[in-house]
């Protein structure tokens, strides 16, 4: 089976060698799940959020981010960190009636690593009003 190095350009390795290569970076050896090929939808969403990290930190224009984010959670609906992300880049664009719906969302899934309690206070803060957008 061929293993290709997505950091080299798409190098195509040998098993063997990708292993070798594993255990010079690291200096452990790799399980073998390591060597398990990826489903579609979950490469899909690694790009995906490849995408929306490169807008928002690497491009510093977040506001390019929301296609990418849209579509993510599309394939992957409980994504709470891109959900939360989401919100976020609604609010910046005064959309409050989305950002309401998102944080709606994580509020009534609780998804495990947010702060709660904050949440619940960034969504009080929210205008009613979207300004006309929705």
């Amino acid at each position: 089976a061929l293993v290709f190095d997505v950091f080299e350009g798409g190098k195509s390795l040998t098993r063997d060698e990708a292993g070798r290569e594993a255990r010079e970076l690291t200096g452990v050896a790799p399980d073998d799940e390591v060597f398990t090929a990826a489903d579609a939808r979950t490469i899909a969403v690694r790009m995906l959020r490849n995408l929306v990290d490169i807008e928002i930190n690497r491009r510093q224009t977040p506001e390019k981010a929301g296609n990418y984010l849209e579509l993510l959670l599309a394939i992957q609906p409980d994504a709470a960190y891109e959900r939360f992300q989401r919100a976020i880049l609604r609010y910046q664009a005064d959309d409050f009636e989305r950002t309401r719906e998102d944080l709606d969302w994580l509020l009534e899934n609780r998804p495990p690593g947010l702060d709660y309690s904050r949440l619940e206070q960034f969504r009080e803060s929210l205008p009613e009003s979207s300004g006309g957008k929705k």
